[in-house]
């Protein structure tokens, strides 16, 4: 398991590797769905890309306590592994579920693509003049 990462530390490259080798992780046990927390940054990022890559439905929480409002393999971590698949490309209908705050009672399930999260961010560059 890798442990804390600084992202300004690494490179492409390395990312990459980190990618594979969790691409390599989730072909071996076949989640039908990843839950991830953003607890550390690099951690969240490598997931994320090797879910993206896969096609493996991704719920996204605040932290770990929301688990209980949802369902799937919620990973924390990355494996080395020996073995590197190539790394694909992500596609823009891929679909990410985010748990919402449940300030109106219960949290809630949202589903967005990867365009419609381009189109937001392109909407709040344009909107703020960033």
């Amino acid at each position: 398991m890798l442990e804390k990462f600084l992202l300004n530390d690494l490179t492409f490259r390395e990312f990459r590797k980190s990618v594979k080798s969790q691409m390599t992780f989730f072909k071996k046990i076949i989640p039908k769905k990843v839950i991830l927390s953003g607890d550390n940054t690099y951690i969240f990022l490598v997931n994320l890309y090797a879910c993206i890559c896969l096609k493996i439905p991704v719920v996204l929480i605040p932290d770990k306590s929301k688990l209980q409002y949802t369902d799937g393999v919620f990973i924390n971590e990355i494996f080395n592994e020996n073995e590197l698949s190539p790394l694909t490309g992500a596609r823009s209908d891929y679909v990410i579920e985010f748990l919402t705050s449940g300030t109106t009672g219960e949290p809630k399930i949202i589903k967005k693509t990867i365009r419609n999260l381009l189109d937001e961010a392109k909407d709040i560059k344009e909107t703020f003049n960033f």
